[in-house]
Parts: C-alpha cells; structure tokens; sequence
C-alpha cells in the first residue's frame, strides 16, 4: 500500500502543468452530485458549500496541499451551485396530471413535420399558453402538441393559435438509467405536452402581435424545411431538411434504423452535421493554402497533411 500510495503521489506530482485541465472535471462532477440527490436542496446549501471552499483556498495560501485541495473543492462546489442556480432560473409549472379536452391558445415559437409512420402532421411548441381550467399561476412556460393529419398545416413560428388539446405531464424514463425527457423538458421550460383533438385556428399571424428573435429564426428554419421537401419530395427531402436544419420528425422509422445500423445517425444532428462542415472547410482551405507551394505540391502528400 505505501508503494502504490507513492507511486500515485509521483504520477500526480509529474502532471503538475496539466492540473488544470482537471478544473472542467471538478465542474462536472459538482454538477452530477446535484442531479444525484434524491430531492431539491436548498439554494443556501450551495452558497454555503462555495463560502467554504473559497474560506479553504484563503487558509492554504502559505500551503500548497491545501490550497490545491481548496482550488478543487471550489471548483467542485461551483458546479453544484451552476446546476442548482440554473434550475431556479428556468423554473416554471409543470402540469401534475391529464388534462383535457381544453381549449388551448398562445404562440407558435417552433413547427416540426412528423413522419406518416409517427402519425403523421406536424407538433407544434406553444409559448405564453392559455389552458382551458388551468390558473395562470399554474400554467407552464411552454407546451408542446402533435397535431395530426393537415389540421396544424397552416400555424407558423410566430403565429397565435387556438385549438382543443389533450395534455399530460412530460413522461418520465422508461426504465431507470434511461433518458430522462420529463427532466430535459423542465430545462426547456416544456411544462405539458399532449395532442388536439380538433383543427388549429390562426388567431393572428407573426405581424398583428409582433416576434422575437428566436421566432424569427424558428420561421427560418421552418421556411428551409418547406422549400426543401417540395423540390426533393420522400424521404430524400426529409432527410436533407433533417441535415440543414435538425429537424428529424419527418424521418420513416425504417430510414431511421438504416442510419443507425450504418453508424451515421449522429450525422442527424445538428453537432454532427457542424462536425462535418468544419472538418471538409479545414480540410479544403489547408489543402488550397499548401497548393500554392509548387514545391510542397509536388513533393509532399498535401492531400494527407490535410486530412
């Protein structure tokens, strides 16, 4: 044990320059120990948890193994307190159970089409909803509805609707350990998702009632994914929308799987398609800059250099 406990002291000694590169580890595991507890602290218990961290630093100054220790802890505990800071930030209500029919209004900020094998339509993300029975204090932020066949086809990021709906709480995981939407959803401020049960009304489009920013830039993408699948119609177009513009609910099942099976579902994303758009610029403009040295063009294997 002594052996192996200075053998561990000289490895972390010899990575000395490189200790501060753990700093983003130490973030992250302050973060995964708040999503690990069983209920919500409370917001002193952060700040408490950073005072004393940075009370550890300011007592090891004249001390190097405990003011590495502190740094760590400080980091550590700003993690926590980032996660439990963030979760008050987005807090909003959520709905606790079924509801509906009710009628629903409010404004588009996102449309996504959705496959014939999903059903079919398009869902619909609504901001500052109004729910039939619902307080307002008790109304979510944000709700999310599949409208199915061509009753959503004429909404619009930006438009004010009105409709009937069905809404449920976000779902949970399916199994423990799995991906945990209900929690994915609250960080959105996704308070309800459900269906309509009967046509979308246009109350007022995008110009009568004014957008934002990020609608305007939902209405891009929208428009990007309209244009693409009238000029390349099937799957064809709805794989090319999904690669312009992330938007893969009008992928089949069946091209799904394929993807999957052939290791290029990734590419569905919009991190992926970023990943290989830098990766061909880097590739071309290095390639260009080296080819116009005759003599490296010539002599040297430019093409792998880049790549």
């Amino acid at each position: 044990m002594t052996a192996m406990a200075a053998w561990l002291a000289e490895q972390f000694l010899g990575e000395r320059e490189r200790w501060v590169l753990w700093l983003p580890v130490a973030l992250a595991l302050g973060v995964a120990l708040y999503f690990s507890l069983p209920a919500e602290p409370p917001p002193w218990l952060a700040l408490l948890g950073l005072g004393l961290a940075l009370s550890l630093v300011l007592a090891g100054r004249r001390r190097p193994g405990m003011l590495l220790l502190g740094i760590a802890a400080t980091a550590l505990a700003a993690g926590f307190a980032a996660a439990v800071l963030r979760t008050h930030q987005v807090a909003a209500p959520v709905i606790e159970r079924r509801l509906g029919p009710v009628d629903l209004s409010g404004r588009v900020v996102e449309v996504e089409p959705r496959s014939g094998s999903r059903g079919g339509g398009r869902r619909l993300t609504i901001a500052e909803p109004e729910i039939g029975r619902l307080a307002s204090a008790r109304t979510p932020a944000r709700v999310r509805v599949v409208v199915r066949g061509k009753g959503g086809g004429e909404a619009q990021p930006g438009d004010w609707i009105r409709t009937r709906a069905i809404l449920l709480p976000p779902p949970p995981p399916a199994a423990p350990g799995a991906f945990d939407f209900a929690r994915q959803a609250y960080f959105r401020g996704l308070g309800g998702v459900g269906f309509t049960v009967r046509g979308v009304e246009v109350v007022a489009p995008p110009e009568d009632r004014g957008q934002g920013f990020l609608t305007r830039v939902a209405a891009l993408r929208h428009a990007v994914v309209e244009r693409v699948r009238r000029v390349l119609a099937g799957r064809s177009g709805a794989v090319a929308a999904a690669l312009m513009t992330g938007h893969r609910g009008a992928i089949g099942e069946t091209e799904l799987e394929a993807m999957r099976d052939a290791g290029l579902a990734h590419l569905l994303a919009i991190s992926g398609l970023h990943v290989g758009l830098i990766a061909a610029v880097i590739f071309f403009v290095m390639r260009a800059l080296l080819a116009t040295s005759p003599w490296l063009a010539l002599r040297q294997p430019i093409k792998k250099w880049s790549a």
